[in-house]
């Protein structure tokens, strides 16, 4: 493994720095999970408050934030009527304050008992946050145990970098099924499909050693549940919202069932799909999901958007990005800059050069607090990311995940500057993430 840092300098005095990192064999980048700790929440609430709610408080109305402690234990059955069987923990607690708060003046009000005391109860414990816009609106934010910080996983790794989009933006929680932290997207390791494709979004993928990037659907798998292939109409945003009534809905999330709701009408997680099956079909929630259809692909990744195919750079959109200043379904990243040549920020691209051996690319962005011009970089546009792709000779490559997630780890160093910072110290704070590419 090699990596090397090339300094760009601008005319308006503007830098940027790139670091740029290659390994020969495809076969050792594997994907982590970090472990969930309870700072990646407080994380998550900093950044509500600070980059968001402050931010666009016309947007936002009362916003809680919580997760549940192990220990946390409430009677409560959801309306199976109205959201179907649901035997996630999470998932019951989200819609048990869904149903039961209330703000008024930004002080909590109940509607029930049962609410008022999970809610005390997370409260006490610093399990729940608020945060305040200006409208007249609550909205429940529920936090998986999903995200952590690379940084405190697999220490002694060679390389680690961010990967995939996650439900974060309060509009990415579109229904009670959405959690931040939770990721999304196609993921295929040595021909096991770990996450199912959404939005037919642009991926990476490496078979028979070689590497394309192309638009990847669900429509292309087959998808089993107890070794039975489950068989049905499937339901995706952005085209829907909701399923139409009739039939029996299977709502499913990465590879566990989540809901099963019977005469349809059920809402479709921003995170996953439903898909509408026979009556007869014995399906619980929890039950685990399987994919076929990529068993000869050694690695895939889907983010989007593609940077460089074929040796050409990528000079608009391809994969889908939805914006959520115009109306429409929601599905995330919901606040991802969309305008291609000028919205600058850190970035990441995962790609091959022309032998297809395998590259990671950092643009380091500017620092959310304290940036000096000339001493930090300035960040990137896509396109100008797609053009320093090519400038390294990467010749197929998509971008990941990027904005304050981006960081490449060798030996657990980083060699350039996140761009999250504190806004009094500008100290760098290094965000949580629920899965990583690692190399041992």
């Amino acid at each position: 493994m090699k990596s090397r840092i090339l300094k760009i300098e601008y005319p308006d005095k503007n830098i940027q720095k790139v670091q740029i990192v290659t390994f020969d064999d495809w076969n050792k980048l594997r994907f982590l999970s970090p472990v969930f700790n309870e700072r990646a929440f407080e994380q998550f609430v900093y950044i509500y408050r600070n980059n968001m709610v402050d931010a666009f408080p016309f947007i936002f109305g009362n916003v809680v934030l919580f997760y549940l402690p192990d220990e946390c234990s409430f009677e409560y059955e959801a309306d199976e009527k109205k959201y179907g069987k649901i035997t996630d923990k999470l998932t019951r607690a989200t819609i048990l304050l869904k149903e039961g708060v209330r703000f008024i003046k930004r002080q909590p009000h109940f509607l029930n008992n049962t609410s008022k005391e999970l809610y005390e109860y997370l409260e006490e414990r610093g399990c729940l946050k608020t945060a305040f816009g200006k409208l007249n609106t609550t909205k429940i934010v529920p936090v998986g145990k999903k995200a952590g910080f690379l940084t405190e996983t697999n220490k002694e790794a060679a390389l680690k970098v961010n990967s995939s989009f996650f439900i974060m933006d309060f509009i990415d929680t579109a229904t009670v099924f959405d959690q931040v932290g939770e990721p999304f997207g196609l993921m295929v390791k040595d021909g096991k499909i770990i996450c199912p494709p959404l939005y037919e979004r642009e991926a990476l993928i490496v078979r028979n050693g070689k590497v394309e990037i192309r638009k990847v659907s669900l429509s292309e798998l087959r998808i089993f549940i107890k070794d039975e292939e489950l068989k049905g109409t499937t339901y995706c945003r952005p085209m829907y919202k909701v399923t139409p009534s009739g039939s029996k809905d299977i709502v499913i999330i990465g590879n566990k069932v989540v809901c099963v709701k019977n005469n349809g009408n059920s809402e479709i997680p921003a995170s996953g799909f439903v898909i509408k099956v026979n009556e007869d079909v014995n399906v619980n929630p929890g039950d685990e999901v399987t994919y076929s259809g990529m068993e000869e692909v050694s690695f895939a990744l889907q983010v989007g958007n593609s940077l460089i195919i074929d040796g050409k750079k990528t000079e608009r959109f391809i994969s889908r990005f939805y914006d959520f200043k115009k109306p429409g379904i929601s599905y995330p990243p919901s606040l991802y800059p969309l305008n291609f040549k000028k919205s600058r920020a850190p970035r990441i691209a995962l790609g091959a050069d022309k032998d297809n051996r395998p590259m990671i690319i950092w643009a380091e962005g500017a620092g959310k607090y304290g940036h000096e011009k000339g001493k930090e970089s300035s960040g990137v546009s896509l396109r100008e990311m797609s053009e320093i792709c090519q400038i390294v000779n990467m010749h197929n490559g998509i971008n990941l995940d990027g904005g304050g997630s981006a960081q490449i780890l060798i030996r657990n160093k980083r060699k350039l500057k996140i761009s999250d910072r504190d806004r009094y110290s500008f100290e760098e704070k290094e965000r949580a993430v629920p899965i990583g590419l690692v190399i041992y």
